[in-house]
């Protein structure tokens, strides 16, 4: 059985009633969804992107109606569309502390200090450009790029959207296109260089 039919078929049976189909569909989904967060979270502790991606649960079981709407085809996406607006809600109304790498304790360090604040902003800006970038590509290409950058092999990607390798190399090749096409793509690789 294909992932996206499993979770439509959980899916279903949550909208009749069957609670436990929620719990399996999050036992299925939570690597997934801990991995979108962690990687809009970098440098944030395990608590902060387990209290992210709790949020993000709750949020789909709140609207569960809408997010499994038979009208909606891709309800994973759907899932990361969800958990990526729970991490810049969190990342708007929480202070930002990074995790030192030299810290022996593992304790965070509320103070940051200039080179911090430098190495933030820069990895604010490309978490920017690259949410410029994906918005400028359609929906399932978007998709695609978003499983690829949390970490997703080839084969997980294809069976959590449903494509044949096919079908995810010719879109690869259509991203890498529209990337190369887009102006603001030139400038960030001249600026890389």
């Amino acid at each position: 059985m294909n992932p996206n039919d499993a979770i439509r078929d959980l899916a279903a049976a949550l909208l009749s009633g069957d609670h436990q189909a929620f719990a399996a569909m999050r036992q299925r989904l939570e690597r997934l969804v801990w991995r979108t967060v962690s990687y809009l979270l970098p440098d944030r502790h395990a608590q902060d992107i387990e209290d992210v991606t709790q949020e993000v649960w709750l949020k789909v079981y709140t609207k569960r109606a809408l997010v499994f709407a038979p009208n909606v085809h891709w309800p994973v996406a759907y899932i990361l569309s969800i958990a990526e607006n729970q991490a810049k809600m969190f990342l708007r109304h929480t202070p930002r502390t990074v995790i030192k790498k030299n810290d022996q304790a593992g304790a965070s360090n509320d103070s940051l200090d200039v080179e911090d604040r430098k190495n933030a902003l820069l990895i604010y800006a490309e978490q920017q450009a690259v949410k410029e970038l994906l918005e400028a590509l359609p929906e399932k290409d978007a998709d695609i790029v978003r499983l690829k950058m949390a970490g997703y092999s080839v084969g997980e990607i294809t069976q959590q959207l449903d494509l044949t390798l096919g079908s995810y190399q010719h879109r690869m090749r259509t991203i890498q296109q529209a990337l190369l096409d887009n102006p603001a793509w030139h400038d960030k690789v001249r600026d890389k260089q």
